[in-house]
């Protein structure tokens, strides 16, 4: 995704009270280990972002579903819901 992109993303991310992070697979990698999280290693392949809600679960998962939904973007690899490790 280009910078316009992006930052509409995290506009509309941050309207819903909802965190977006653009991070590194690897520092990522240590800290769902740390955090007990298993077989998390095949979602975090390419760039990743984190999209992170806090009070409604599924904000997150709206926000996500209906940027895509317009541009096609972007591709939702799997998340993690409460240390499991779910599919896209």
């Amino acid at each position: 995704m280009d910078v316009a992109t992006v930052t509409e993303l995290r506009n509309r991310c941050r309207e819903a009270g909802v965190e977006f992070h653009v991070v590194k697979n690897s520092l990522l990698r240590r800290v769902v280990r740390d955090q007990g999280v298993e077989d998390a290693d095949p979602i975090l392949s390419g760039p990743t972002a984190l999209v992170i809600g806090s009070g409604d679960v599924s904000a997150a998962a709206k926000v996500i579903k209906e940027f895509s939904r317009k541009l096609e973007l972007p591709a939702v690899t799997g998340g993690i819901l409460d240390r499991s490790v779910i599919s896209a």
